[in-house]
């Protein structure tokens, strides 16, 4: 499984998981138990089956999760190695990560 192929199945889940809550809700309006009780516990397994690919997600992929993460962080983090003061920023092009 491919990495954008998870990020679809848990939009997917989790969009399911809501319209679900969505229907519930109307079906306890209409005084409708045995509809609103299907679709309450159809959202409580969708929500239950994006939890487990996010949970999947954040094993197999880690690498690159850290990755992007250290891409946004780092380039705040050398700032101080900029020879003016601390007080102003380097100008763009010097360091091209502070001027995305």
């Amino acid at each position: 499984m491919g990495y954008s192929l998870l990020n679809y199945l848990s939009l997917i889940t989790i969009g399911i998981s809501g319209l679900s809550i969505l229907a519930g809700l109307f079906f306890i309006k209409k005084g409708k138990r045995e509809a609103h009780r299907f679709f309450m516990i159809n959202a409580s397994i969708f929500a239950l089956v994006f939890v487990l690919l996010y949970v999947l997600k954040s094993i197999l992929y880690l690498h690159t999760i850290l990755y992007w993460t250290l891409q946004r962080a780092l380039p705040f983090y050398t700032l101080d190695a900029y020879p003016l003061s601390h007080s102003e920023f380097p100008p763009c092009g010097y360091y091209y990560k502070v001027c995305l």
